[in-house]
């Protein structure tokens, strides 16, 4: 066959046209910092099922290497664990809205506790019809805190409001029907979530004495005083109520 002239049509796509000798492989291309060459990735890839390879990105024409994705099996540990933690660093932030808080007194080598979660306004309405803790389904029973329910323990015998105690652990709930006289329920169930309530479990419920506060308490708060010759004063005080019981050591 007879060589086409230089300038002729057929040599000028001659000329122009690319010599294909053999075609390329097939492969998925994409720019990432676990580079590798790619001969050795695809070689990789077809004696383990262990790696794949991302589809081709056109920022990969860029890279000098042509280099190829290699899966690292470590990553679907990494990435889904970092989440995890990531997520469970975060839930203490959210917890503390309202913080767990203890109150404790001794008297007479006896000691009494109150263990709940404190709590806070907010510029929120707290108290009454249309208030916050009008949406708790056992209302007008309140857990009297957040979150737990709240613990009381005595290492004595007592009676508080003249309703006697035998030593041990209860859960404190308050009626709050009236915002402005509560009731404080002392129940025998303990370790629930605050919003479980068992009014069968209740030992007693007693008046609570109520005032108001010199100026709105942002933050709920339990006090435990001393009073002397064995007697104590069991307050409760948030936003513009103040309930308080008094305690007998018996």
């Amino acid at each position: 066959m007879r060589r086409p002239m230089p300038h002729s049509p057929a040599a000028h796509n001659t000329l122009l046209s690319p010599k294909i000798t053999k075609k390329s492989p097939k492969r998925t291309q994409f720019i990432s910092p676990y580079l590798t060459d790619s001969k050795t990735v695809n070689r990789k890839l077809q004696k383990s099922r262990i790696g794949f390879a991302f589809p081709q990105h056109p920022l990969n024409r860029l890279h000098p290497n042509n280099a190829t994705f290699k899966y690292r099996p470590f990553m679907t540990l990494f990435f889904p664990t970092a989440l995890i933690a990531l997520t469970l660093s975060a839930a203490p932030i959210f917890a503390q809205t309202s913080p767990p808080a203890t109150e404790s007194l001794k008297i007479n080598g006896k000691s009494l506790t109150i263990a709940y979660c404190a709590p806070s306004v907010r510029a929120r309405k707290i108290f009454g019809d249309g208030g916050l803790i009008s949406n708790d389904p056992n209302y007008p029973v309140w857990r009297a805190g957040a979150n737990s329910a709240t613990a009381f323990h005595t290492d004595a015998n007592l009676a508080i409001a003249g309703l006697a105690l035998p030593k041990g652990d209860y859960t404190l709930y308050a009626l709050i029907k009236n915002p402005d006289a509560w009731e404080l329920i002392v129940n025998k169930q303990t370790g629930q979530w605050g919003l479980e309530y068992d009014a069968a479990q209740d030992l007693g419920r007693v008046k609570m004495t109520m005032s108001k506060p010199a100026a709105p308490v942002e933050t709920l708060k339990y006090t435990l005083t001393d009073e002397g010759g064995g007697k104590a004063k069991l307050q409760l005080a948030w936003a513009d109520h103040i309930a308080s019981v008094p305690v007998v050591i018996k």
